[in-house]
């Protein structure tokens, strides 16, 4: 269950960590902007995002294949 678990987040989480590091490339390269404040809800909107398109079409098959 546990391993069948990490496959059905692993590609929310890989998505998510590409955004994060994107992110803080671009607060070293406009370090006089305030990218945190913006990226909090980037974050967010991309994660419900990747939920939606990515995620949910995986889920089916792989709960029954559970």
């Amino acid at each position: 269950m546990f391993a069948g678990a990490m496959l059905i987040a692993l590609l929310a989480v890989v998505i998510l960590l590409i955004v994060r590091l994107s992110i803080g490339i671009m607060t070293r390269a406009a370090a006089q902007m305030n990218i945190f404040s913006v990226g909090f809800p980037i974050a967010i909107l991309l994660g419900f995002l990747v939920v939606l398109f990515f995620v949910l079409p995986v889920l089916q098959p792989r709960m029954l294949q559970l």
